[in-house]
């Protein structure tokens, strides 16, 4: 369950600013070949945040000679990696599965999972438009295979319905349950809206997750996002 509706986003790695134009800026400053004003907008120009106390601290206490051009060098490389991270996250939303109702079998059930089986995080960075996260949606078969293929869920097909701004992923899987004695019919289903063309679909919304057996509904699960 932890790669809940990457269907929907490819992950695209964010690429962190390379070091090496840092290291040459920071030289240029020791060298006093740029001044303090020229040097701030240069590295400011390149992505550190220079009005962050953290910046300030570490300038603070190079130009009082408090700490060598090493340490000073290495402090600033590292607000840069901290910083990357930090925008790297920024377009990360996470769910978690929220109030269950159906079933009392499979709400239990579901709540014995751990916490981190009942949560999935999705990446936006690789959305420019709506266009594209449509496209993903079918490109993406890893919905659920951890917690399914461990309780021996056998999938069979998936598909994707769009109406108006509203989606669907549909989910056949062939599953044994003893009472049947059988393999019989279980349809999972995600629903959501898409978002805004003007937000690239970043503004999406899960609404719940549904399950059907055997044509008939067992319990519903909404599906909340953690801030």
């Amino acid at each position: 369950m932890k790669n809940l509706l990457t269907i929907i986003f490819i992950i695209i790695p964010f690429i962190v600013l390379g070091n090496s134009d840092l290291e040459k800026i920071n030289s240029l400053y020791n060298k006093a070949v740029l001044d303090e004003v020229s040097y701030i907008k240069s590295i400011n120009d390149l992505g550190i945040n220079t009005l962050s106390n953290e910046f300030s601290d570490v300038l603070e206490l190079f130009k009082k000679g408090s700490i060598d051009f090493n340490t000073f060098n290495d402090a600033i490389l590292n607000l840069n990696k901290s910083q990357s991270i930090k925008q790297s996250n920024s377009n990360l939303r996470t769910f978690k599965f929220g109030e269950c109702r159906g079933s009392s079998l499979l709400c239990n059930e579901l709540f014995k999972l751990s916490e981190e089986d009942l949560m999935t995080e999705i990446s936006t960075d690789d959305f420019d438009s709506c266009e594209e996260a449509i496209s993903s949606f079918n490109e993406q078969e890893d919905i659920f295979d951890d917690a399914t293929e461990k309780q021996g869920w056998k999938e069979i097909n998936r598909k994707l319905f769009i109406k108006n701004n509203n989606f669907s992923v549909v989910i056949n899987f062939l599953y044994f349950i003893p009472q049947y004695g059988r393999n019989v019919d279980v349809k999972m289903f995600i629903k959501g809206d898409l978002g805004t063309e003007e937000n690239a679909c970043k503004d999406f919304s899960l609404f719940n997750l549904g399950l059907d057996v055997m044509g008939r509904n067992i319990g519903t699960i909404e599906l909340e996002e953690v801030f």
